[in-house]
Formats: C-alpha cells, structure tokens, sequence
C-alpha cells in the first residue's frame, strides 16, 4: 500500500504557527482597541460618533478573522495528527 509522503511535524508547526499568530494579533487588537478608545475620550460630538461606530466595526471584523486563524491552525494540527494515525494503521494492514 502507498504511504502519503508529507511531513506531518511540518504541518503541525505550521497550524502551531497560525495559532502563535492569532495570540500575537489579539493581544495588537486588544491594545489598539484601548488606545482608540483613550483618544476618543477627548472627543465629542458627531465626529466621535461617527469615527466609534467605524472603530466598532475594525474591531469586531479583526475579532472574527483572528478567531478563524486560530481555529483554522487548531484543525490544521488535528487533521495532520488524524492522517498520520490513519496512515499507520492502514500501514499495519496485510493486504
């Protein structure tokens, strides 16, 4: 039986790198969003309004697509783990 030929370490780095990732950037969004949110005390009116509900949704749009990077590097490590287990079992098979 043919084995896959992939290096499954490789793999699972790679989805550990999109995960380290993902932590790097929600902590940035976290402290850009603290920053905003300071300057904007001194702001009033329309314009402090207008630029919050901006601000709003960067924020919530780089929330979502953080989470996705981290799930993404999780299913990406627990795939390569699940293929390198079928891939010794279906080894291990007399055919």
């Amino acid at each position: 039986m043919a084995k896959f030929v992939c290096d499954f370490e490789a793999v699972r780095e790679a989805g550990e790198k999109l995960i380290t990732t993902a932590s790097d950037m929600d902590a940035s969004i976290k402290e850009y969003d603290t920053n905003i949110q300071s300057d904007l005390e001194g702001w009033e009116g329309a314009s402090k309004n207008s630029f919050g509900v901006a601000h709003t949704g960067q924020i919530v749009n780089a929330v979502a697509v953080n989470e996705l990077a981290d799930r993404l590097g999780r299913y990406v490590k627990t795939v390569a783990d699940k293929i390198e287990q079928l891939e010794n079992e279906l080894s291990n098979i007399e055919i």
